[in-house]
């Protein structure tokens, strides 16, 4: 949300994705993923006026799209309306999909873009049209841009390339075209990830399994996790356990040349395991890229009920569809009414922003994520978690990079003799938030008593 805030209120340069913190260097620049998304989201919103409404809007016409793409991918795979509009349906009250489709995550457009990519890959190698090779390349550009993962679905056109030459070799020279051309579109992707990987040090995405030690207690933790949770609950629910078993145990011949599914599931498996530590039992959304496989194996089940001669399969599918929106709800229920950080930073908010500059960089305690407490608070500069910051490097905050005014809730904090020094006075307390001004102290004026 702090690309799409900035993008709009200061600097537009899609190049310079900027945050609302300074606690790597004295830019607020971070380059992660190319910010298409949050860039296209913003310059609307310097068109319209910025609103949060507007952001919702935006990225809930976002997954229309993408939704629309993947229904027409279920017709190009050859299965009839019925069961692609129910497969739809299902697909879109996915938990997952149901609470994070209208939040601010570039994963929205990257899975969006990912289902077109399907469809037009599948499209091409069944009808051989060639401006469908383009249209495919262009989607997958869009997806790895919005989010680096999602190239591994280029496995689909992998796939297509060597059954292609298996089935005739004389296809190499345009295969090879074919492929040539999609690498060309994908270059600016590569480039970008070329120029910005180099800046993510400590960045745990890029080590996944490597950079940890391996806790057997943890792995079984996360195992169960996704044994219980994730997979039955979160990116399939209850409404569609039964036609997604149905999907699968007939899948060996309802998928008959349509093995590129299973290399879509294999190659997402791998991400799973190489970023397990990563994904752990929290980052749900980033196993977005199981969804078209999984509701495709959901379809399949559905098609399966459709033409079973017993009329209790027709209502199954019925009572599925009638129950999804309920039960995706329910489960998703604490997603959508939970507020996991301070709740006086919600209750207090006007207070707060109105307390001191927008303008003036703040030391701001406590935020375990580093953009929640600023974003409520309007405000950008230095944020940490936890009551143990150094004192001598608060003082090099103040005097050396300029930080005016403190916001903290943790009394262990501000209450340190060490930390007492530098407080000049307190503006306002709301809550368990104290927001104070920083006195401008000299080195030698205290000595840091560490806890």
């Amino acid at each position: 949300m702090w690309n799409i805030k900035n993008f709009t209120e200061s600097d537009p340069n899609i190049l310079n994705p900027r945050v609302c913190h300074y606690n790597y260097n004295d830019s607020n620049i971070q380059r992660y993923e190319f910010p298409i998304m949050q860039w296209t989201i913003a310059m609307v919103q310097r068109a319209l006026g910025q609103h949060p409404a507007i952001v919702r809007i935006m990225l809930f016409l976002i997954s229309i799209w993408g939704s629309i793409g993947f229904y027409r991918l279920l017709r190009m795979m050859d299965f009839e309306a019925a069961p692609a509009l129910a497969g739809l349906l299902l697909y879109l009250f996915s938990p997952v999909m149901f609470f994070y489709m209208i939040n601010p995550l570039p994963d929205n457009l990257a899975l969006a873009a990912s289902m077109w990519y399907l469809y037009f890959s599948v499209s091409y190698y069944k009808y051989g049209e060639h401006n469908q090779i383009v249209f495919a390349a262009l989607s997958l550009l869009l997806a790895t841009w919005a989010k680096l993962p999602y190239l591994m679905l280029s496995i689909v056109g992998i796939y297509f390339f060597f059954h292609t030459l298996y089935r005739d070799r004389s296809q190499i020279i345009p295969q090879v075209k074919i492929a040539a051309l999609q690498l060309a579109i994908l270059l600016p992707a590569l480039a970008w990830y070329y120029w910005v990987i180099p800046t993510w040090a400590g960045n745990d995405v890029l080590t996944g399994v490597f950079g940890t030690k391996t806790d057997w207690a943890r792995n079984y933790e996360i195992l169960q996790h996704h044994a219980t949770v994730m997979f039955p609950q979160v990116l399939l629910y209850a409404s569609v356990w039964i036609p997604f078993f149905i999907g699968l145990f007939s899948s060996i011949k309802g998928l008959k040349d349509k093995e590129w599914v299973w290399y879509m599931f294999g190659i997402t498996t791998v991400y799973l395991l190489l970023q397990w530590d990563v994904i752990g039992t929290v980052h749900d959304y980033y196993l977005m890229p199981f969804l078209p496989g999984l509701y495709i194996m959901v379809t399949l089940g559905v098609e399966k009920l459709l033409t079973f001669r017993a009329k209790f399969s027709k209502l199954i599918v019925l009572m599925c569809i009638i129950s999804a929106p309920f039960v995706s709800y329910y489960v998703s229920i604490d997603k959508w009414y939970i507020i996991w950080f301070n709740k006086d930073l919600y209750t207090h908010r006007v207070a707060l922003t109105n307390a001191v500059p927008d303008d003036a960089k703040c030391i701001i305690l406590n935020d375990v994520s580093m953009y929640v407490f600023p974003y409520q608070i309007n405000k950008k500069g230095y944020v940490y978690n936890g009551s143990s910051l150094p004192a001598d490097f608060v003082h090099g905050l103040i005097k050396d990079k300029g930080a005016e005014y403190l916001y903290c809730d943790s009394r262990k904090f501000d209450q340190r003799d060490d930390i007492q020094p530098m407080l000049d006075s307190l503006i306002l307390a709301a809550g368990s938030v104290r927001v104070y001004r920083l006195k401008e102290l000299e080195m030698e004026s205290f000595s840091p008593k560490l806890e």
